[in-house]
C-alpha cells in the first residue's frame, strides 16, 4: 500500500478521487479500499464481488465505519463483462483494482478485462491498479506453506473426501502438503508455466463419440483402485500380471500395446518380461521397437507425428498440425490402426477412418470447420 502513498497525488492532480465514484472490482474483504479511503474521500464506493453473503456483510461493516461514504455494492463475476447499475455516477469514475490478480488471466482475456473498465471508466475518467512484482522465495514460500497450515488443510482436505465418497485406500498419516517449485521459480500462473485455467478458458473438446465400458465391474484392479476405475472406466495396469499369469480375477490372454513399453515403465520388468512372455497373443503398436516389441506377436509400425495431420488442443487455442512428409515404409497413423481392426471386428461406424474425419469429429459442435480454421491459417 505504500505505492498509493507515492502516486496518490499525481491521481489527485488528474483526476481527485474526492470527486469521483470509485468502483472496486473484486472488493473481497473491502480491505485494501480503508487504506485509500484514509487519505481520499469519494463520492460513492461501489464494492463488486462474486459473493453476494460475503459482500454484504463486507459493505455493512465498512459504512459503520465511514458513515459519511455511500456504498452501492454489486454481486457481479467481474471477470466476465458486466453492466454498472444506472444509479453509479457516468462521470467521473475512478476504477480501484489494487489487487496482483490480473496475472490470473490470459492476454487477451486481460486486454479484453482492462479494455471494459476503460469503457466503463468514460472519457474522464481513471484506473488505481496494482500489478504484484516478482517475490523472494522466502515470501513465496511463507504465501503458499502458511504457518497457519490453512492450504495444507484444504488440500489434504481433497484426500479424506476421496476417503469417505469413493472409499479410497488412502492413509492421511501418509501425506503431506508441499508448495514451492512452481512459485519459487517464478512460473506459477504465468504463459509456459503451470496456469490455472476455468473450464470456459479451455477450446471444448467434443467427447459425444467416447465409447464407454460395456462392463467397468470387470475392470482389473477395481478392488484396489476404486477411485482410478470409476474416475476413468478401465482397468489398472498394475494388476495385469497376476491376470495373465495366474488367471487372477480371470485369464488374460492377448494383449494390445500402443504407444508405450510396460517393461521399462513399470516397477520390477523381470515381472512384466514373464507376463508379456505368457501371453498367448501380444500386438504392439509403436514407433520404435520398445523392450515389449521383442515379445511381440505382431509389431504394427506406427508414423511419427510429422508424417500425419493431427490436432492440439492448448487452453483457448486449436491447431491443425498439417503433415510434413509422407508415412515411410509401412508406417500408418496409430489411430486409423485402432480404426481398422474396429471396422474389421463390427464396429468401425464408431470411429472416424481418415485423418480428415478425425479433424471433422473434433470440432464437431464447436461452431467452426475444418475449413475454417484452415482458411484462419490453420
Amino acid at each position: 500500500m505504500e505505492a498509493i502513498d507515492l502516486h496518490l497525488p499525481r491521481l489527485h492532480s488528474t483526476r481527485p478521487v474526492d470527486e469521483s465514484a470509485l468502483p472496486e472490482p473484486g472488493a473481497g474483504y473491502c480491505n485494501k479500499v480503508r487504506f485509500l479511503l484514509a487519505r481520499a474521500r469519494p463520492t460513492m464506493y461501489v464494492p463488486m464481488d462474486i459473493s453476494a453473503a460475503h459482500l454484504r456483510q463486507s459493505a455493512r461493516q465498512l459504512a459503520t465505519d465511514h458513515p459519511w461514504l455511500p456504498i452501492h455494492a454489486i454481486c457481479v463475476d467481474h471477470t466476465r463483462p458486466f453492466d454498472l447499475p444506472t444509479e453509479i455516477p457516468v462521470e467521473p469514475r475512478v476504477f480501484f483494482y489494487p489487487g496482483s490478480s490480473l496475472g490470473n488471466f490470459d492476454p487477451p482475456e486481460a486486454i479484453r478485462f482492462l479494455r471494459d473498465l476503460f469503457n466503463k471508466a468514460g472519457a474522464q475518467g481513471r484506473l488505481l491498479i496494482g500489478i504484484d512484482t516478482k517475490k523472494a522465495p522466502a515470501v513465496l514460500h511463507r504465501a503458499y506453506n502458511d504457518a497457519a497450515r490453512v492450504t495444507a488443510a484444504f488440500n489434504l482436505n481433497l484426500l479424506r473426501r476421496l476417503r469417505q465418497e469413493f472409499e479410497a485406500d488412502l492413509e492421511l498419516t501418509g501425506f503431506d502438503h508441499h508448495a514451492f517449485l512452481w512459485a519459487l521459480a517464478g512460473q506459477l500462473d504465468v504463459p509456459g508455466g503451470l496456469n490455472f485455467r476455468m473450464k470456459e478458458g479451455q477450446f471444448p473438446q467434443n467427447r459425444r463419440h467416447l465409447q464407454p465400458n460395456p462392463d467397468v465391474r470387470r475392470a482389473l484392479g477395481r478392488d484396489r483402485f476404486p477411485v482410478y476405475s470409476r474416475y476413468r472406466g478401465e482397468s489398472h495396469a498394475i494388476a495385469l500380471p497376476a491376470a495373465v499369469l495366474h488367471g487372477n480375477p480371470y485369464r488374460v490372454r492377448a494383449l494390445l500395446v500402443l504407444g508405450a513399453s510396460l517393461i521399462t515403465s513399470w516397477p520390477d520388468p523381470e515381472l512384466w518380461s514373464r507376463t508379456l512372455g505368457a501371453l498367448d497373443l501380444l500386438v504392439c503398436i509403436d514407433r520404435y521397437l520398445t523392450a515389449d516389441a521383442a515379445f511381440a506377436d505382431i509389431v504394427l509400425p506406427a508414423t511419427t507425428m510429422y508424417e500425419i495431420t493431427s490436432f492440439m488442443r492448448y487452453g483457448p487455442i486449436f491447431k491443425i498440425r498439417e503433415r510434413l512428409v509422407e508415412p515411410q515404409g509401412e508406417a500408418r497413423n496409430d489411430f486409423l490402426i485402432l480404426a481398422e481392426l474396429a471396422r474389421r471386428l463390427g464396429y468401425g461406424h464408431l470411429y472416424p477412418q481418415t485423418e480428415e474425419a478425425i479433424l471433422e469429429q473434433a470440432l464437431e459442435g464447436t461452431g467452426f470447420t475444418v475449413a475454417g480454421v484452415r482458411a484462419a491459417g490453420g
